[in-house]
């Protein structure tokens, strides 16, 4: 290899050995790039907090209503007036009580606006709306937990109401709530349980309180009742575990001496039968079985007025069954109606026992005596009642809120409780979807509680996906 001349190894070398930065170079580019990055934070942060951040909903003020709200007139002439309670979002009513001249109404809701806008959690949220007997809303109240609430039950309580409602907060699976009239304060008892345990019903008096539920850990079988009893300052008194082979539905719980009972429909081997569940202090739940050869389907149970029980059974061969107090079969009569009914009501007002059996088009009812003598001879056919939601009676009157067959409008029905004959019937709702919920009657009228999503005909105003809407026949 020749040796280059002329300086050219030097040239050689400046060129093929790369030149270092100085530090003043170094440092400019960590500040540019230290700059550009804290920019970027900034802007995700920014951007993250506008609209993804779990922050609470805000309050629109120009949708804030003020109490009181007056009910509206309608161009109905049945309607003395209606009215709709809620916001822009699910509003549905579940329960209602008539209290001191009130009516007060429990729920659901997603909305925070218009009539609700003091939500306190994300997510669904229980309500509590006011209403004094001309139907005007004076008060309303969001409250729940920090998860979805579920509503369940509602049940006057001493100076106030408890409410029932199932929640997925965390291992919460059920909570009770317990509003103060008057000031509306609420105090919260939240139930955790390792069993996978849904609420179903809650019944309360001044001494004591107690709470279905079923647990869903044993869903193959369907048999097994948890019953959680309360003292009177809400303090755990026992817990009842109800659980056998069968399987039952609940239908309801009442009142006993020391303790409580329960009515179910059970099946067995595919027989189908009621039974009652005696559950006292200290002692584990006793089972009554009441059996036939036909298939005898429980639809309904009401208590007697000597302390029994009284079924309504449907099936091949609709019946009514009456079960003394002591827990005996008193007497069974079938009723004058045909097989197979889709449902049922049992209505007794100190007087005797109306039953009703609704099918597909048509619908039958009955009067008796506590003893099961039949009052009217034969029952009179009522048309196409719907799908019976709930009943009111006020003398010798019997309303009758349904849903329609094709489910979209409210069906009310008045019915004459001594010759069983209808003395008034008609659709209300409008162009959308209307659910009934139930109905209170009086010697003015009859007032029905429901949920409306729409506006238009009897409807006029809805305020997002779906509002409480009540309404009055009458004066």
């Amino acid at each position: 290899m020749e040796k280059p001349v002329d300086g050219t190894a030097e040239k050689f070398i400046d060129n093929t050995i790369e030149k270092k930065p100085r530090l003043s170079q170094k440092a400019f580019y960590f500040i540019v790039y230290g700059i550009l990055g804290a920019a970027i934070i900034v802007v995700g942060v920014l951007i993250y907090f506008k609209y993804y951040a779990d922050k609470p909903k805000p309050q629109p003020q120009n949708y804030l209503y003020t109490f009181p709200r007056e009910p509206h007139s309608s161009a109905n002439p049945d309607i003395a007036w209606e009215l709709n309670a809620g916001g822009s979002g699910e509003d549905t009513v579940k329960d209602v009580y008539f209290y001191n001249n009130n009516y007060y109404m429990f729920g659901t809701t997603t909305s925070f606006d218009f009539d609700f806008t003091n939500m306190e959690e994300s997510g669904q949220n229980l309500f509590i709306a006011v209403a004094d007997y001309t139907g005007k809303l004076f008060y309303t109240k969001v409250f729940g937990s920090s998860g979805n609430d579920e509503f369940v039950k509602a049940r006057i309580f001493k100076d106030g109401f408890l409410v029932l409602a199932n929640t997925d907060k965390g291992d919460t699976k059920y909570v009770l709530y317990y509003i103060k009239l008057g000031s509306y304060s609420i105090t919260t008892k939240e139930y955790d349980s390792l069993l996978n345990i849904s609420a179903l019903d809650l019944y309360a008096s001044q001494n004591s309180v107690a709470i279905v539920g079923y647990n869903l850990d044993k869903l193959i079988n369907k048999g097994s009742f948890i019953v959680t009893v309360l003292d009177g300052d809400l303090n755990l008194s026992e817990t009842f575990t109800v659980n056998r082979p069968a399987s039952m539905r609940y239908l309801d719980i009442f009142p006993a001496a020391n303790g409580y009972v329960l009515a179910a429909a059970s099946r067995e081997a595919l027989n189908d039968f009621a039974t009652l569940i005696t559950l006292q202090k200290n002692s584990l739940p006793t089972y009554s079985d009441y059996k036939r050869t036909e298939s005898y389907v429980p639809l309904s149970v009401t208590p007697d007025d000597k302390g029994g029980f009284i079924f309504l059974i449907g099936g091949q061969k609709p019946a009514l069954a009456l079960i003394k107090s002591d827990k005996t079969l008193y007497r069974a009569v079938d009723l004058p109606f045909e097989a197979g009914p889709l449902g049922g009501a049992l209505i007794h007002d100190g007087k005797g026992i109306t039953v009703i059996c609704n099918y597909a088009a048509v619908s039958s009812a009955a009067r008796y005596n506590y003893d099961l003598t039949a009052l009217t001879p034969s029952p009179a056919g009522l048309g196409d009642l719907g799908r019976v939601i709930e009943t009111a009676e006020y003398g010798k009157s019997l309303a009758v809120l349904s849903r329609t067959l094709d489910g979209e409008n409210i069906l009310v029905t008045v019915i004459n409780t001594d010759t069983m004959a209808v003395i008034f019937k008609k659709n209300f709702g409008g162009p959308g979807l209307e659910k009934p919920a139930t109905v209170f009657m009086d010697a003015g009228g009859v007032t029905f509680f429901g949920n409306s999503y729409g506006k238009g005909g009897d409807v006029k105003h809805n305020y997002g996906q779906s509002d409480v809407w009540y309404f009055r026949i009458g004066s």
